[in-house]
C-alpha cells in the first residue's frame, strides 16, 4: 500500500475506538483492535506511522517529566519496591519458565537458563505508557499511588537500559557523559521558558525540546524516550510546567493512538504462539500480586498498594526492544518474538478493565485487602485532623482557588481545600491556603479524616473530572450528609448525573464567568451563585 493510505490506520482506530467506547469500554482496546485488524487486512505500516507512534510515546514521558521531581525516586517506597519486585519477579517466572521446560510445552521445551532468565527480566517491566494514560484518564497523576507507580515505572526504565547496554555489548560512547551538564544548565533553560509566550512558541518549544533531545539521547545508544522523559524533570516544579504539559496534549493523543495500534500490528496469529503467549499471563497475576504485597511491606496502605499494582499489571512494551535484541544475537527465535509481542498486548486488553473498575472493585474488596496493611503506616498514610472545617473545597484548581477566596473574605467560615497534586498542596500552603493533599476518590479517605462530615456546611466539587465528583456526591449521600453540596459540571449530561447523585446546585464555569464579569462591571459583592450562605 502506498504512503497514500497511510489514513487508513486513523480510520480503523476511530471506528474501533468508537466502537469501544459505545460498549464501556476505554477507546484504546479499539485501538489495539484495530492494530489487529489491520494486520490481518494485510496493511503495511509506513514509517510516517512509526514515527507518529514514537512520537506520542516520547511527547508523553516528556509531559510526566514536567510533573515529576528527581527527588520523589529517593523515596524507599519506589527504589526499594521497585528492586525488590523485580528481584522476585525473575526468580519466580524463572521457576515457571522451567516447569513448562521439563512438561515439554511448545516454545519452551528450547529455552535456555540465560535466556530465560532474559524474558523473565523483560516481563517484569511494566508498560509506561499505558500506566500513565490511565492516571491521566482518572486525572489521578498527582494521586500518592499514581506518584509512586511512575517512580517504580522510572527505575524499571534505568534497569532496563543498563540491561540492554550489557546485552548488546556496546557502551554508550564516552561524549554521552556530558548529558550530566544539563544539570546546571537547568536554571537557563527554565529562564529561557520564562521568557516563551503563550501562543505557538510555547507549543514549538515543547515538541522541539521533548523530540530533539530525545533524538540526542538516540545517538548516544540511549532510549530516546527516557530521554524525553529525564528532559521534562529538568523544568517539573516551575510555573509553567504544567502550562506546557497541556500545550502538547492534543499532539501528544493524538501520537499515542499511533503507538497503540501499532501493538496491535505486531500480532503474529497462530496456535503455538497464542498458546506461549496465554502461558505467560499467569506471570502477570503472580506479578501483580508480589507488587501489592512488596507495596505493603514498605508501609503503605492496602489502597495505594491495590491501586499501583493494578496500573503496573501489565508487561512493557520494551519487552518487545529486548526480545528483538535477542532475536538479532540468535539466543531467541523469531517466533519468540511474535510470543512477547502477542503477550503484551493481551496484558493490555486484560488490564483494562481492571483499571477502569479499579476504585468500585476496592470499594468492594478492600475491607478484606486492608487486613494484609502494616499497623505502622507511613507519615502520608496516617490519620488527618483538619480541625473545624465549615467549607471544604475538593480540587484547589483555578476554580476551587477563586471559591476558597470569595467565600474566605467573609471571614466566619473555616476553609479548607483538598487537592491530590503534591506540588499544587505545597505551593498554596506556602501561599497562605489551608490546604491538605489527599485523594477524593479514596474510600479511606473519610476513615483518616477526622472530622464529622455532617460538621461540614458546603462541599464544593471543584474536580475536572466527572467520574471522581459522582463518587464523593453519592459516597457524601450514604454517609448520610445533610451540608450543601456544590458541584461543576462541563456538560448538560454531566449536570443531570450530579443532580442524580445528590449535589443541590450544578454549575458551570461559563456561567460563573459571566456572573463574575458582571460582579465586576456593576461593583457588587457577588455571593456563590446559587448558593446563599446564611
Amino acid at each position: 500500500m502506498g504512503e497514500h493510505l497511510d489514513i487508513i490506520w486513523l480510520i480503523a482506530a476511530f471506528v474501533l475506538g468508537l466502537g469501544a467506547h459505545v460498549v464501556g469500554l476505554p477507546p484504546l482496546v479499539g485501538y489495539l483492535c484495530a492494530g489487529v485488524a489491520l494486520k490481518l487486512a494485510g496493511y503495511a505500516p509506513t514509517t510516517l506511522f512509526h514515527t507518529l507512534a514514537e512520537f506520542g510515546v516520547i511527547l508523553l514521558l516528556f509531559s510526566i517529566g514536567l510533573r515529576l521531581r528527581p527527588s520523589s525516586l529517593l523515596r524507599p517506597q519506589v527504589w526499594g519496591v521497585s528492586g525488590l519486585h523485580m528481584v522476585l519477579t525473575l526468580i519466580c517466572s524463572g521457576a515457571i519458565f522451567t516447569l513448562f521446560c521439563i512438561t515439554g510445552l511448545p516454545m519452551f521445551a528450547t529455552l535456555e537458563p540465560g535466556t530465560m532468565a532474559l524474558i523473565g527480566f523483560a516481563l517484569s517491566l511494566s508498560s509506561t505508557v499505558f500506566a500513565v494514560q490511565i492516571f491521566q484518564a482518572r486525572d489521578e497523576q498527582g494521586a500518592r499511588y499514581g506518584q509512586i507507580a511512575v517512580g517504580i515505572l522510572i527505575i524499571q526504565d534505568l534497569m532496563a537500559v543498563l540491561v540492554m547496554a550489557g546485552t548488546i555489548g556496546k557502551p554508550p560512547p564516552l561524549w554521552a557523559l556530558g548529558f550530566l551538564l544539563l544539570i546546571p544548565a537547568r536554571k537557563w533553560i527554565r529562564r529561557g521558558l520564562d521568557r516563551i509566550g503563550h501562543d505557538e512558541l510555547l507549543v514549538l518549544f515543547g515538541v522541539a525540546f521533548a523530540l530533539g533531545g530525545g533524538e540526542l539521547f538516540e545517538t548516544a545508544g540511549l532510549r530516546g524516550d527516557l530521554g524525553a522523559l529525564l528532559l521534562g524533570m529538568l523544568m517539573a516544579g516551575h510555573a509553567r510546567a504544567h502550562e506546557l504539559s497541556q500545550s502538547l496534549l492534543g499532539f501528544r493523543n493524538l501520537f499515542l493512538i499511533a503507538f497503540f495500534v501499532s501493538i496491535g500490528l505486531q500480532v503474529t496469529p497462530g496456535w503455538d504462539i497464542l498458546l506461549a503467549a496465554c502461558l505467560l499471563l499467569p506471570v502477570l497475576l503472580l506479578k501483580t500480586v508480589l507488587m501489592f504485597l512488596i507495596m505493603l511491606l514498605f508501609r503503605l496502605r492496602a489502597r495505594t498498594a491495590a491501586l499501583g499494582a493494578v496500573s503496573l499489571a501489565t508487561y512493557s512494551e520494551f519487552a518487545l526492544i529486548l526480545g528483538a535484541f535477542t532475536v538479532q544475537r540468535g539466543w531467541l527465535s523469531a517466533d519468540w518474538l511474535a510470543v512477547i509481542t502477542l503477550a503484551v498486548a493481551l496484558s493490555f486488553i486484560v488490564a483494562v478493565p481492571f483499571n477502569v473498575y479499579a476504585h468500585r472493585l476496592y470499594v468492594r474488596y478492600g475491607a478484606f485487602l486492608a487486613r494484609f496493611q502494616s499497623p505502622q503506616l507511613t507519615a502520608e498514610e496516617r490519620p488527618i485532623e483538619p480541625g473545624r472545617v465549615d467549607v471544604l473545597i475538593f480540587g484547589m484548581g483555578h476554580i476551587g482557588i477563586g471559591a476558597y477566596d470569595a467565600l474566605g473574605k467573609r471571614g466566619d467560615l473555616a476553609m479548607l481545600g483538598v487537592d491530590i497534586d503534591r506540588d499544587a498542596v505545597q505551593r498554596l500552603v506556602g501561599e497562605g491556603y489551608r490546604v491538605i493533599r489527599a485523594s477524593a476518590t479514596d474510600p479511606e479517605f473519610w476513615e483518616r479524616f477526622q472530622i464529622a462530615h455532617q460538621e461540614i456546611r458546603y462541599i464544593l466539587l471543584t474536580m475536572p473530572v466527572i467520574d471522581s465528583q459522582l463518587f464523593v456526591a453519592r459516597h457524601l449521600r450514604r454517609m448520610g450528609h445533610k451540608g450543601r453540596l456544590v458541584a461543576i459540571a462541563r456538560y448538560p449530561e454531566d449536570a443531570d448525573a450530579l443532580r442524580q447523585a445528590g449535589v443541590d446546585h450544578v454549575l458551570e464555569p461559563a456561567g460563573l464567568l459571566g456572573a463574575g464579569l458582571a460582579d465586576y462591571v456593576l461593583s457588587e459583592p457577588l455571593e456563590w451563585p446559587g448558593v446563599p450562605l446564611q
